[in-house]
């Protein structure tokens, strides 16, 4: 029997050490996690690709030492009676190949399961390498509900379906990880969604630039799903024969586990693998470092520059952590994409002695306002920047306590000028209707040509709309009024928004992203419940040390 067959018996007999431990539980719905009813709530577990890369390509730069990994593998060495021949590098390497075909296989498996197909009978050796232990089995369940699926399909469309496609390329690419049962190949997510139109008819409508009729196409859905027996049949068999296919073709995927290598898991399986890394606890990690480390095609140091000095790793004597501030090194103008939308952001952030400094500086142009509205939006944005700026250093105080990396103090100034901008960072209005942008052609407007329609403006309050307006408006949604709503962006302020989301949108310009799901623009399961996610009475303006992290170490250098 060789070594790593030898190992993988020993691993087996002791499965519950290598049991597969997620970062955060995902599993729980929305209103578990946030005191909150649920929403379309989609299940995704694939989005966090670039995170994982990061965590391993940051292991990579330090190689575990001969004690480390002595205490890694010195249990299953004295077990096992390792010849004097063997090294650390075997036990670790051999370890990582199994987590990766047991996880891999217990995926596989798992989805074949909750497809409505048995997996069985399976290939012998999986007999030795699954666990079944069905990670994140509750969010994946959650992406093949009928709603989840006709959701994904329909925003496929929408995303997917003009001539300037492209701009959302990253949040179609989120989509089909998330929902391989449609997606692959695409014309399964077409057939669902051709038959949702079909019997939708006229409330099947997405016209709009900004995709912001997805809600009301699920609304017209749920309405005809529910009372509609024909209906829910026709959508409830199509979806089992779309899983049941699926589920078939991963049978298929299931038999080649056992001769795959962890490297070629990435490839056929890179959700998977990414998510296998996630996973990972801190002694799994550091036996991966042994395998994926040396890996070309994985982590090649010719082809990064982690500390975004301009010097490829290979030649960099001193790559540096890109989670630990660097010294004097400013961050300006860089920007980090949320798809479809994007936050950009200009601040520096600076290390002097133990000191962490991070400052901004941000515009609001207020050249719309009235003498009276401008001088209350200033006095509440200064004491509202004033408390978010001592929440900022205070969650670096958490921060320390979860990542030994930092140390010391931070002090974060948020410099703030008023006046007319050309480019400001935020334009303030007394109204802005984000939900209504290029949805209501403007009746009153006798510019409006053939083929361009002049809409009506989203700066426009809705007590100042003319009743020729309002009836427009009504045309388009049936409950006007409240649609016609302030709703705030990074890049616009109204002058009744309230203190909490003007530290939201402020966080957005240090480039943080949203953490709550919106089935409007952001139907993923990323919940946090924290300022930047869904807001309760216990934390609605709770800022992560995680948050902290994220911002003063960018995790993308442009």
């Amino acid at each position: 029997m060789n070594k790593i067959s030898t190992l993988i018996i020993y691993i087996l007999i002791n499965q519950s050490s290598w049991a597969h431990e997620a970062p955060v539980n995902i599993s729980k719905t929305r209103a578990d996690q946030c005191g909150r009813s649920s929403h379309a709530g989609m299940g995704s577990i694939y989005t966090n690709s670039y995170e994982a890369e990061i965590k391993l390509r940051k292991q990579c730069q330090q190689s575990p030492s001969v004690v480390q990994l002595g205490n890694f593998c010195q249990e299953a060495i004295s077990t096992l009676n390792y010849s004097e021949n063997s090294t650390l590098n075997d036990v670790a390497e051999g370890a990582t190949n199994l987590y990766f075909k047991s996880y891999a296989a217990d995926v596989l498996i798992s989805e074949i399961e909750i497809s409505g197909v048995s997996p069985k009978p399976l290939p012998k050796c999986l007999k030795g390498i699954a666990t079944n232990s069905k990670p994140h089995l509750e969010a994946r369940k959650s992406s093949l509900k009928p709603e989840n699926m006709v959701s994904a399909g329909v925003l496929m469309e929408i995303y997917d379906g003009g001539f300037l496609s492209f701009e959302f390329d990253n949040y179609t690419e989120r989509l089909t990880d998330t929902f391989p049962v449609l997606f692959k190949p695409k014309s399964r997510g077409e057939s669902l969604s051709g038959l949702v139109e079909e019997s939708l008819g006229d409330k099947y409508e997405y016209s709009n630039k900004d995709g912001r009729s997805h809600a009301d196409i699920m609304d017209a859905f749920n309405a005809l799903y529910s009372n509609d027996s024909t209906f829910s049949n026709k959508v409830n068999s199509k979806i089992s024969s779309i899983k049941k296919e699926y589920a078939n073709s991963l049978k298929t995927k299931l038999k080649d586990i056992c001769s795959r290598t962890p490297m070629q898991i990435q490839k056929e399986h890179p959700e998977i693998f990414k998510q296998a890394i996630l996973d990972m606890n801190d002694n799994q990690r550091l036996g991966a470092n042994q395998y994926l480390c040396k890996q070309k095609d994985y982590y090649d140091p010719s082809d990064y520059d982690s500390d975004c000095d301009g010097e490829s790793d290979k030649d960099d004597p001193v790559p540096l952590d890109p989670f630990k501030p660097n010294p004097n090194k400013s961050h300006s103008g860089s920007s980090m994409t949320n798809p479809p939308y994007s936050s950009s952001y200009d601040y520096e952030v600076t290390q002097n002695k133990n000191k962490v400094e991070l400052k901004t500086k941000l515009s609001f142009d207020t050249s719309t306002l009235s003498v009276e509205d401008a001088k209350s939006f200033k006095a509440n944005l200064t004491k509202c920047s004033e408390t978010l700026e001592k929440s900022m250093n205070d969650s670096y105080e958490d921060l320390k306590k979860e990542n030994p990396n930092f140390s010391g103090k931070m002090s974060t100034k948020i410099e703030i000028e008023f006046g007319d901008f050309t480019f400001p960072s935020f334009s303030v209005t007394k109204c802005y209707c984000s939900d209504c942008k290029d949805r209501v052609v403007d009746p009153d407007d006798s510019t409006t040509l053939l083929f361009f329609d002049n809409y009506i403006s989203h700066t426009t309050c809705w007590e100042d709309l003319t009743d020729t307006q309002k009836k427009a408006v009504e045309e388009e949604f049936p409950d006007g009024e409240y649609r016609w709503r302030n709703r705030e962006n990074a890049a616009n302020l109204t002058t009744k928004v309230d203190c909490k989301t003007m530290k939201h949108e402020i966080l957005h310009r240090f480039g943080l992203p949203d953490e709550y799901s919106d089935r409007n623009s952001y139907p993923y399961n990323r919940i946090g419940c924290n300022i930047m996610g869904d807001y309760n009475r216990k934390n609605d303006e709770l800022i992560e040390g995680r948050h902290i992290e994220a911002i003063i170490s960018p995790e993308q250098c442009k």
